[in-house]
């Protein structure tokens, strides 16, 4: 018994000296977990403000490519009147009109389906623009189908399809304009 006497009296003894050291090492324990759990919280912020400035960049280059692409389209449907027009003013034939189309869209740089894409997926708020774009087109497209099966049926005089081609050819040209203006307004915002 006078040994646990002892034990319990040195233990006692060391006491003053091993509670200091325990609550030091607990404040180091304390303050690593701290420290750990700020680095998790940084990284984590550092991570989400990279992933905001990605998303930026990208639709940045996205909106640039979309407004190009715009301008392309706008080109290459344009691009067909000279000879559409010679057509139906009868300065030109039908096969002249269609090889220099053929020999146009070599070059084309445009793809409708890629510009549609890129708008629908970045660009939600320019729904309304794309969407008069493709109306001002299926106008276009219409009046150029109207001339066509009269060209086919034998009805050279294409001049009643002049006028309402040339208003359908600006109203696109103005639809395209006004959705690069406001795609061009919604990059400045960002």
């Amino acid at each position: 018994m006078a040994d646990v006497t002892q034990a319990a009296i040195n233990t006692y003894n060391l006491a003053p000296q091993v509670v200091p050291a325990l609550i030091g090492i607990g404040g180091i324990i304390i303050g690593g977990v701290l420290t750990f759990l700020a680095a998790i919280h940084q990284q984590r912020n550092l991570f989400r403000e990279q992933r905001a400035t990605n998303r930026l960049q990208a639709k940045q280059t996205r909106g640039e490519e979309l407004y190009t692409l715009l301008g392309y389209w706008r080109i290459a449907v344009e691009g067909r009147y000279p000879t559409l027009a010679g057509v139906m003013k009868g300065e030109l034939d039908y096969n002249q009109h269609l090889d220099t189309i053929i020999a146009n869209s070599k070059d084309a740089k445009t793809d409708p389906s890629r510009l549609t894409m890129l708008a629908d997926v970045y660009f939600a708020e320019l729904h309304q623009e794309i969407e008069s774009c493709h109306a001002s087109l299926a106008k276009v497209n219409k009046v150029i189908g109207e001339h066509k099966a009269a060209y086919k049926r034998g009805n050279a005089d294409g001049q009643p399809f002049l006028n309402p081609y040339q208003e359908a050819l600006q109203a696109f040209g103005k639809a395209v304009r006004d959705a690069q203006g406001r795609l061009a307004a919604t990059l400045n915002a960002l």
